[in-house]
């Protein structure tokens, strides 16, 4: 039988709940998951193989994670951030690392390359699945700027030792989330 758990209110599902999960045993956890207490940077790196790098050069860079999709039509996940906290976050990269590649990561890449903030500065644009994806995020050698999405924030989280991580300060649209 499968056993199922559901993430309630965004809060991390409870120690003690994690520390029965028996191998062999199936599971079904819904939810949003953003909280490292779910899976350690080991296990991470156990899941994508980082060892292979997939940026051809290992110039200065770091990742733009830009998710629209479903999240244009949900006002849960609908923050507006190419209004405000895109340009705001890619002009302080810009300002700390003037020469660097922006990696962009998006589910819209079209939109991305009509966006006007992007149009001055050196650009590569990411269209591939998400193992390949989470490795350019992790390799990305500056860091990253990420959505309000957990595939970014893993994608920050996997490598903390790069000096840029910018965040979304709100990451939900309704009171009560953080």
């Amino acid at each position: 039988p499968i056993r199922f758990y559901n993430e309630i209110d965004l809060n991390p599902v409870p120690d003690a709940i994690l520390s029965n999960i028996k191998s062999g045993q199936a599971y079904l956890f819904t939810g949003y998951f953003q909280n490292y207490r779910y899976c350690s940077r080991d296990s991470i790196h156990a899941l994508f193989d980082f060892s292979v790098n997939p940026l051809p050069d290992p110039e200065p860079s770091y990742f733009l994670q830009v998710r629209r999709g479903d999240y244009m039509r949900s006002r849960l996940h609908n923050l507006n951030l190419h209004g405000g906290y895109f340009p705001r976050a890619l002009k302080i990269a810009g300002e700390r690392y003037p020469s660097a590649l922006t990696l962009v990561l998006s589910d819209d890449i079209p939109w991305c390359q009509d966006w006007e903030p992007l149009k001055d500065r050196r650009v590569q644009f990411i269209e591939e699945n998400a193992e390949v994806s989470m490795r350019i995020m992790h390799h990305a050698s500056i860091g990253g700027i990420t959505s309000n999405s957990s595939f970014g924030w893993w994608g920050l989280y996997s490598n903390p030792e790069r000096p840029l991580h910018i965040l979304p300060e709100q990451w939900f649209g309704r009171d009560g989330y953080y």
